[in-house]
This record gives structure tokens, C-alpha cells and sequence, in this order.
């Protein structure tokens, strides 16, 4: 294979409109674990929702937090799915 174990860079996940199950459709199912990708999801962990409204630096923080957990959650179900 001319791109071997090379990993792909997948965007479009989070804010961008697509889901944990659309961004990993790609992988490839290695040992019952989809892999071959890093999911890229910026805008939707760097301005989670609320974080407009937030009152001080450390509540967006863990708005942001929260969304990094969120998208690691969603992202490894999927590729275990």
C-alpha cells in the first residue's frame, strides 16, 4: 500500500457538522478498534457552547474542559463501536 501505516488527518468533526461515527468511517478495524486517523475538532472545544456567556477565565476553561472530554468520549465509542 503506497500510504502504509500512515495516519490521516480527518476534519469536519464537532462544529463542522460531523459526528464521532462519520469522523471515524474511514479507519480501518484493527483488533475490534478502528484506527488511521486524528480527528481534528478546534472551533468546538475552543468556543464550546456557553462560552460566550462565561463570567471569568476559569469557567471557560472548564467549558472547554468539559467539551475536550465530551469529543475524547464520543471519539473513542465510535472507534470501538
Amino acid at each position: 500500500a503506497a500510504a502504509g501505516d500512515a495516519l490521516f488527518l480527518v476534519p469536519g468533526y464537532g462544529a463542522q457538522g460531523a459526528g464521532a461515527t462519520e469522523a471515524v468511517a474511514g479507519f480501518v478495524k484493527r483488533g475490534g478498534v478502528r484506527e488511521g486517523g486524528v480527528v481534528n475538532a478546534s472551533r468546538s472545544v475552543a468556543s464550546p457552547e456557553g462560552s460566550l456567556g462565561a463570567s471569568s477565565a476559569a469557567e471557560w476553561a472548564g467549558l472547554i474542559d468539559r467539551a475536550i472530554a465530551a469529543a475524547q468520549a464520543e471519539l473513542v465509542a465510535a472507534t470501538r463501536a
